[in-house]
């Protein structure tokens, strides 16, 4: 489910640095390629380009490994 921007629950958790969430949103399959405008003018980004901004090493290592899964 997206807001009315575009933003998922795995965007939110991201921002949010909330590891465990993003393990278990991960778990259930959130779609890691949704691209998400936060604010007017910016470019779309999905959950990895976020945890990248925010330097959450821990987020980024778990999206890479399921982005690895999915290719």
């Amino acid at each position: 489910m997206l807001s009315t921007n575009g933003v998922s629950g795995l965007h939110f958790a991201v921002m949010q640095n909330k590891v465990d969430i993003v393990k278990r949103l991960l778990k259930a399959n959130a779609d890691i390629t949704v691209k998400s405008s936060l604010s007017a003018g910016k470019t779309s980004q999905i959950p990895f380009e976020l945890a990248k901004n925010k330097g959450n090493g821990q987020i980024i290592e778990l999206l890479k490994a399921s982005e690895s899964k999915v290719k």
